[in-house]
Parts: C-alpha cells; sequence; structure tokens
C-alpha cells in the first residue's frame, strides 16, 4: 500500500463531494501509468470525449515554465476524477487514499488539465527537472464518480 495523504478542503457541489488540494510535480512524474491517464476518455479511441494531447501546447507550457525558473504561477487547477473513495480527514483537513491500482482510486481521470500536467512533466525531463518538482498544482479532485458522470464533467468543463 502506498497511502498518500494530503491537505484538502472539501466542496459539495450538488449531489459530489470535491476535494480541494495540490500535488506536487513529482507526484505527476513519478509513476504517469499508475498515477493517472490522460487517455481513457479519449473520443478517438471510443471511450469518452478528452482531446489529443497536443504537443505544441506541452511544448509551450514546458519552455515558459523552464525559462520562468519556477517563479511562474499555474493559476488554474488541474480537475481528477476516480471511482474510488478517498478518505477525510476533517479534524485535520487532509485526504488520505492508497495509491496502488488495486486499490480502486488510481490511475485517476485527467477531467481537465492534461496539457498543464504534461508540459510540466516535460519542463522536468528537458532540465534533469529538480527546480520544478516540488513545484506546487492546484487540484480539484471528484471521488465516487463513474464513468458517465466523469465524461459528463467534462463536456461541462469544456
Amino acid at each position: 500500500m502506498t497511502e498518500i495523504r494530503k491537505p484538502a478542503v472539501r466542496l459539495q457541489q450538488g449531489k459530489h463531494t470535491l476535494y480541494l488540494s495540490t500535488f506536487a510535480v513529482r507526484d505527476f512524474v513519478k509513476s504517469k501509468s499508475e498515477f493517472y491517464k490522460v487517455d481513457r476518455i479519449d473520443v478517438y479511441k471510443r471511450s469518452g470525449l478528452q482531446r489529443l494531447l497536443n504537443s505544441k501546447r506541452v511544448n509551450a507550457l514546458a519552455r515558459d515554465m523552464i525559462a520562468a525558473k519556477g517563479k511562474a504561477t499555474l493559476p488554474t487547477s488541474v480537475f481528477l476524477a476516480t471511482e474510488g473513495d478517498i478518505r477525510f480527514d476533517k479534524t485535520r483537513g487532509e485526504i488520505a487514499f492508497d495509491s496502488s491500482p488495486q486499490a480502486g482510486v488510481c490511475p485517476f481521470d485527467v477531467v481537465d488539465g492534461q496539457h498543464r500536467i504534461e508540459g510540466m512533466r516535460s519542463a522536468v525531463e528537458k532540465t534533469g527537472g529538480e527546480s520544478l518538482l516540488d513545484f506546487p498544482i492546484p487540484v480539484v479532485i471528484a471521488p465516487n464518480m463513474d464513468e458517465p458522470q466523469r465524461m459528463l464533467q467534462f463536456v461541462v468543463v469544456n
């Protein structure tokens, strides 16, 4: 078991509970295929509505983050969704979940923000990355969301 604990705020929107938190770039770099997926809701694979990853957008973001030398901001969040459950400790103000694939939370589907994630990953790869690994990325996490709900969220967000 690989437990992840992060400070978070719980937000209720309609029938959905969301958690607002941050992950460091290192969280997305360490085990991409086990932590998140950007292709599960890909319209071209006939399983959803996600746009194809645009390498020009990824490279532009990577270039800009490298040029900023860690002084830039990433003011928009990444929206991650999962069918799995995430525990929330309201006393501590933190979420906790097992990130091992058999636990059912990860890999997260990236509903919004795939270019931001991949741009940051690319910046780390191009520079050796030590200066960007701890860069915080704002994240909205939607647990207990089945595939049709995740696809609907993609439509709503985009």
